[in-house]
Order: C-alpha cells, then sequence, then structure tokens
C-alpha cells in the first residue's frame, strides 16, 4: 500500500528510518520511502486478512534533519482506509 503526504519539505537524504506509519494505532512495516519535491511517498507491507471490516486511522510520523538539529512532525487522517 502507498500512502502519500503532501507540502512536506524533507531534506534530501532522507532515510526510510526517519518514518513510523501507523494503521489503527499497529506500526506498520516500511518497505520505501521516496522524496520527491514537496511530496513523500511512502510503501508499507499492509496485511489487513484478519482485520474487521471498519474505517481506520492512519497516522504518519517523520523526523528530519535541518541544518544540526531535528525537526518532528505528524500527519494523521480519520477514515483514510476502508476494509470490506
Amino acid at each position: 500500500m502507498t500512502l502519500t503526504a503532501k507540502n512536506l519539505n524533507l531534506a534530501k537524504g532522507f532515510k526510510k528510518s526517519w518514518v513510523t506509519v501507523r494503521i489503527n494505532n499497529r506500526k506498520m512495516k516500511i518497505i520505501r520511502v521516496r522524496n520527491s519535491g514537496a511530496n513523500l511517498s511512502v510503501v508499507t507491507s499492509f496485511a489487513y486478512g484478519k482485520w474487521a471490516r471498519n474505517n481506520y486511522n492512519v497516522s504518519l510520523s517523520y523526523k528530519n534533519k535541518v541544518k544540526k538539529s531535528w525537526q518532528k512532525g505528524v500527519k494523521s487522517g480519520d477514515g483514510i482506509i476502508t476494509i470490506y
């Protein structure tokens, strides 16, 4: 599953260990992170076979290196994923 966060100005050497994705407070494994301009694309492995039919919240936490300091942020959304 690919998640895209827009309008994030992140460093060019952005690493996948700097990102965490949680779906309904469950941490997902990150496969790949791509940073293109102001957009961040995160590919996660999401096995939803045993999950109940419902709407789920998504939270994307990141940290970014700005010169010699760190900047942290969170993008989240309610009801982003629906399982039928």
